[in-house]
């Protein structure tokens, strides 16, 4: 059969296949592949490297073990697959307003019929083409081997995978432990393996910055290019061209009289105080336990402190297993802390007490599949070295 024929057949699977897929999205309403987890995803992995060793040490010959492994029908997989990839980075994968796409879920692609069956396509070819080649002498064609079912093994662990991802939100309370987290999607609870114990949380924040509001649209307004100013003390500003000084600053302080005292209090609250034309005032953020202060400058102005903004958070935490077994832990925003296969982030914390929070949230994520990418990433790289190194040596 001459290649010219072999492509166009391809390409009118590959463009069946995806109008097929997109027929069941629409006639589904949108609803996608049904998610399988472990163990039936296994059983189902174990199924198509099986039925792949029968077509190829048993049906060799037969027609559609042959075309299946034919050059043209891999790259016309690849390139249906690449293209149900571009609509993946196209199109947000989020929820939408447009009908259609939320019809044929080009929204979630990876969950998609379309996605799938091109998927399944090309880790066939590939499985095919792998093993055809293991029958031809693994020492001859390592290479090849290696690249071809490093792929196949790293697309097999990311999507046969990605429905045993476990993604779940624990909160705790300050000397206090917790194991049951929610999941992210169902926010049904989940029994963790592990409980996590906070000792301690800790808060940095920036320094306060004050703030002209308009007193009828509530509206920042503009001074000299600027709508904030920071409350560090000596800084001086304007407001209807008059200076204005900020004289002291208070991280911590409550109300005396007219006063604010610098007191290390649960619930204290930051607080300036400023002076214009001889005449001293006080600004107070504010906290879940003390009322703000402002200061109306004008019948249409007024100055506010705003809240410091979080520079740095951490968790301090100890984490058990059910063997009683204790680690501890200092848990950061944007670091990971790897524990049994876990991988846990500081994600949070209580929003309304800043530093005077209580309690922290964490994200845990396991993937169990993770390892398996890994080791095809590592095949497909020493495949490749390896075809290098010959070819160069041939020539």
């Amino acid at each position: 059969m001459k290649k010219e024929t072999i492509y166009k057949e391809s390409f009118i699977v590959c463009l069946g296949l995806l109008i097929a897929g997109l027929a069941i999205e629409y006639v589904n309403g949108g609803k996608g592949v049904p998610q399988i987890q472990s163990p039936y995803n296994w059983i189902g992995l174990i199924i198509h490297v099986v039925l792949g060793i029968v077509l190829i040490f048993f049906f060799k010959k037969s027609e559609l073990t042959q075309w299946l492994t034919k050059v043209p029908v891999s790259i016309v997989s690849m390139i249906g697959f690449l293209c149900v990839c571009a609509i993946l980075g196209t199109i947000p994968q989020i929820e939408s307003e447009n009908e259609w796409i939320n019809t044929l879920r080009l929204n979630k692609v990876t969950t998609s019929w379309y996605f799938t069956f091109m998927v399944f396509w090309m880790l066939t070819c590939l499985l095919l083409v792998g093993l055809k080649r293991v029958k031809n002498g693994v020492l001859k064609n390592w290479g090849f081997i290696l690249n071809h079912f490093g792929l196949y093994i790293a697309l097999v662990a990311g999507v046969f995978g990605s429905t045993d991802i476990q993604k779940v939100i624990l909160e705790v309370e300050e000397n206090k432990l917790n194991w049951i987290a929610k999941d992210e999607v169902t926010k049904q609870p989940v029994a963790l393996p592990f409980a996590i114990y906070l000792d301690d949380f800790i808060l940095e924040e920036y320094l306060p910055k004050i703030s002209i509001h308009d007193n009828h649209s509530g509206e920042l307004i503009t001074n000299q290019g600027k709508t904030i100013v920071e409350a560090k003390e000596g800084t001086i500003f304007e407001v209807e061209d008059n200076p204005i000084k900020i004289k002291k600053y208070l991280p911590f302080a409550i109300k005396f009289g007219k006063d604010f005292k610098q007191v290390y209090q649960y619930g204290a609250s930051p607080a300036v105080l400023l002076e214009t034309k001889g005449k001293e005032f006080w600004l107070a953020s504010g906290t879940y336990n003390f009322p703000a202060q402002n200061y109306s400058i004008t019948k249409d102005k007024t100055l506010i402190l705003t809240f410091p903004e979080p520079k740095k958070y951490q968790s301090n935490v100890k984490i058990i297993d059910q063997e009683g077994k204790e680690t501890k832990a200092t848990l950061l925003v944007n670091e990971t802390f790897h524990y049994n296969g876990w991988k846990i982030y500081q994600l949070g914390f209580d929003d309304k007490k800043g530093r005077w929070s209580e309690k922290s949230s964490f994200e845990l994520v396991r993937d169990p599949w993770l390892p398996i990418v890994y080791i095809g990433i590592f095949m497909m790289i020493f495949g490749a070295i390896h075809m290098i190194w010959i070819g160069k040596r041939n020539k």
